[in-house]
């Protein structure tokens, strides 16, 4: 009985030929190693060392929209959470405005390269007591650290 793969020319009989031998050529999964045989796309295959950096590249990109979007995410319930805050101490009237003392000042540049500060008195700024500002008043921990604004003309 002859043999199915001929001896004397290395040549296998098979009625589907490819590398893998299980499967036509061009045609789903390799049955040998549970992997797509790239082989029978005509040698497409990257070198091993391409083919470690493409799979270091697509680690890292999905590394970096998980980080993003967790960012993200957070940073959207961490507003949320402020803004509900906000929302009951207003509701609630425990105090949620504050108010803090503001000294403007302008600094007028003349020509001859000088410039002159005009400053106008302390007023009383309306604050949030908030991480984030909330209707329309900047948040007391800005406005503490930024007493003395300054206006260019």
């Amino acid at each position: 009985m002859p043999s199915v793969t001929g001896m004397a020319t290395g040549l296998r009989q098979d009625p589907f030929p490819s590398e893998c031998g299980s499967l036509p050529v061009g045609r789903g999964n390799c049955q040998r190693d549970g992997l797509i045989c790239l082989r029978r796309l005509g040698n497409q295959a990257p070198p091993g060392r391409e083919r470690s950096r493409l799979n270091l590249q697509r680690a890292l990109k999905r590394f970096l929209k998980i980080t993003v979007a967790s960012g993200a995410t957070a940073l959207v319930l961490v507003y949320a959470g402020d803004y509900a805050l906000f929302r009951y101490r207003s509701a609630s009237n425990r105090i949620p405005y504050g108010s803090v003392a503001v000294r403007h000042y302008y600094a007028v540049q003349h020509k001859d390269g000088k410039t002159e500060f005009l400053f106008d008195p302390p007023t009383a700024q309306i604050c949030v007591h908030s991480v984030f500002p909330h209707g329309g008043h900047t948040p007391c921990w800005y406005l503490v650290r930024h007493k003395e604004p300054r206006t260019e003309i």
